[in-house]
C-alpha cells in the first residue's frame, strides 16, 4: 500500500482524535500492489 499525504489540506481529526473537518481528505494517490484502490474496497489491517 502506498499513498501521499497532502499537508496543504486540513486535518480531519485533532490531537484528541475529535473530528474537526469531516469533509477533509488528505490522502491522495492511494494504491495497493501498484494499482489504484477502489474507494469502495475494504481492507483488514492486522498487527503482527
Amino acid at each position: 500500500m502506498n499513498y501521499q499525504i497532502d499537508v496543504t489540506q486540513p486535518a480531519r481529526y485533532d490531537g484528541e482524535c475529535q473530528m474537526i473537518h469531516p469533509q477533509a481528505e488528505r490522502i491522495k494517490h492511494l494504491t495497493f500492489n501498484g494499482k489504484p484502490v477502489d474507494p469502495q474496497a475494504t481492507f483488514l489491517v492486522a498487527d503482527q
